[in-house]
């Protein structure tokens, strides 16, 4: 996906994609027109958590993958095998010549800031950086206005998370991409079930991304219970399963409960068995039912008529360029 989003980029060897926002013209929405009528900008701009998103066309589906990426597991877990599935999905998605839409976090399935990282990773993110949509998912995939060992109370640190995966992504970009102005919140907190925290989570992150929700939960995620799959009789989810949900809940364009933006996880092999059955060019149900295949970035500019970096850039003051 990608094409005519008025971007443009040099491909390095840190990966750089020569249209950045919007490549190889395949895009739904390059000139970044709202669907209907542009929203305003909020205070925290984000795409929300309704099944049914009034700016996004009923026909569309925008597959993302969070927490990526992921290195091998040595000796492998119940849930999650040998690892490594971030990489396997990149391997998947190349060959069709798909670009998606991943989170990162930088210290969380693996250890990007270590010194040398992990090279499976370090390959993985690059990788993402040449080829896909790059958003933030935090450093450490912490619980955003919470307290306790892996919560994330004040601004200083919600700040933080998200300036360190910056910082990172910057360095290995060799500049290319400064910033990353899409943003998904660790377990969408605190965003799809507002708290007393949500105005100060959402001014703090708002100078430095969009809030990226979804409109429908592949339920890939909710299996693994510390490397162990939830089933009682210790039976793992299935590509099939995971794939099943999906269908069932958006059905047909316009006959379904949900439509849009659809959360995935990189970290999981029932998750990459599903991609072939949903999402093949040729034979996956989205092409067999006429669903288009999206990107955040057209569903922030079917909501707000502006792509999400100039939205940021009038949040946080500061020219922000496509990524």
């Amino acid at each position: 996906m990608g094409g005519g989003a008025g971007a443009t980029g040099s491909a390095g060897a840190a990966g750089s994609p020569t249209n950045l926002g919007c490549i190889d013209g395949a895009c739904l929405n390059p000139d970044c027109k709202p669907y209907k009528t542009a929203a305003a900008i909020d205070a925290y701009p984000g795409t929300g958590f309704d099944a049914k998103p009034s700016y996004i066309p009923n026909d569309v589906i925008i597959p993302t993958l969070d927490d990526v990426p992921d290195d091998i597991i040595s000796p492998p877990e119940m849930a999650k095998g040998a690892g490594n599935w971030t990489t396997q999905d990149l391997a998947w998605l190349a060959a069709h010549n798909l670009h998606w839409d991943l989170f990162i976090n930088t210290d969380n399935a693996c250890d990007l800031t270590m010194s040398p990282p992990p090279a499976l990773c370090e390959t993985a993110l690059k990788n993402i950086l040449k080829s896909h949509y790059p958003g933030n998912h935090t450093v450490h995939h912490y619980h955003l206005g919470s307290a306790g060992a892996d919560g994330c109370a004040d601004a200083t640190c919600v700040k933080n998370e998200l300036m360190g995966v910056e910082t990172l992504i910057n360095t290995v970009s060799a500049g290319a991409r400064p910033h990353l102005t899409r943003f998904r919140a660790p377990f969408g907190e605190p965003f799809q079930s507002p708290t007393a925290a949500t105005p100060m989570v959402g001014a703090a992150s708002a100078p430095f991304a969009v809030n990226v929700g979804w409109n429908l939960d592949s339920d890939d995620s909710n299996h693994d219970d510390n490397g162990k799959c939830t089933d009682p009789a210790g039976v793992c989810l299935t590509g099939a399963v995971v794939a099943t949900t999906v269908e069932k809940l958006i059905k047909t364009p316009g006959t379904g409960s949900a439509y849009g933006i659809v959360l995935m996880h990189g970290i999981f092999g029932w998750t990459k068995d599903a991609l072939p059955l949903l999402f093949d060019p040729a034979t996956g149900y989205m092409v067999k039912n006429k669903f288009r295949i999206g990107t955040v970035e057209d569903a922030i500019c079917w909501k707000y008529g502006k792509h999400s970096w100039d939205i940021v850039a009038t949040k946080s003051g500061q020219a922000r360029a496509p990524n």
